[in-house]
């Protein structure tokens, strides 16, 4: 599933992950990486998402006339 966006964004927690898993393996374990050179992926994204940029409403687009 591709989405971008998190259940949690913005909630505030204590503690931390001790193991991270990446396509059913573990990358991250006792705060280390384990993973092998290669694993990842770079995927280059621009500074906001589209679900995050303030699109103008039509009221506003009234106001600008």
């Amino acid at each position: 599933m591709k989405v971008d966006y998190n259940t949690f964004e913005g909630s505030e927690v204590q503690g931390f992950s001790e193991i991270v898993l990446s396509r059913g393996k573990v990358i991250i374990e006792d705060c280390e990486y384990v993973g092998k050179k290669g694993d990842g992926q770079f995927l280059k994204r621009s500074l906001y998402s589209l679900p995050y940029q303030k699109k103008q409403s039509y009221a506003d687009s009234l106001m600008t006339k």
